[in-house]
């Protein structure tokens, strides 16, 4: 099954069932990013749909954050100035009050990068600079619900 078949028929119908304005407004979102533009982007976005959302630029800013708030995802780009990208997933996931918050990646189109080991190392999914906001949404609500069933993520599983 071609990709853009696969997204239409998973993704995409998350995106158009939306959520109960209830459901979303109790759910928090940390988007991190060194780039202000995509911080924006999403935050704006992710608002709009009634997720609370908080930004930060760096990977310390990020610790802090983690240390005196509670978030339900935490959506990480790439290009963070002070820590490398691996290095930021390996600390959350290592951390036993981080370790079950989903991270979404925001992966730089012009960096190489093993998505393998991104999920191994605890990625739940991905999206490849500049995204388009729907799809961030969709994989935002797609992340939510599977929390909700109580299931693990499929590829989880396989790793």
């Amino acid at each position: 099954m071609p990709v853009s078949d696969w997204f239409k028929r998973h993704i995409l119908p998350d995106f158009w069932n939306k959520p109960s304005d209830e459901s979303r407004h109790n759910k928090r979102i940390l988007v991190v990013d060194g780039e202000a533009h995509i911080r924006r982007l999403a935050e704006v976005n992710l608002r709009r749909q009634g997720y609370q959302v908080e930004s930060a630029d760096s990977g310390d800013d990020v610790l802090d954050a983690l240390i005196t708030e509670s978030y339900d995802l935490v959506i990480v780009g790439s290009s963070l100035p002070d820590t490398s990208f691996a290095e930021m997933m390996s600390t959350l996931k290592a951390d036993p009050d981080t370790e079950d918050i989903p991270l979404v990646c925001l992966l730089s189109g012009r960096e190489e990068f093993n998505t393998y080991q991104l999920w191994r190392s605890g990625m739940d999914c991905f999206l490849t600079k500049p995204f388009n906001p729907m799809e961030l949404i969709a994989f935002t609500r797609r992340v939510f619900k599977t929390m909700e069933e109580g299931a693990d993520p499929v590829w989880r599983d396989h790793f």
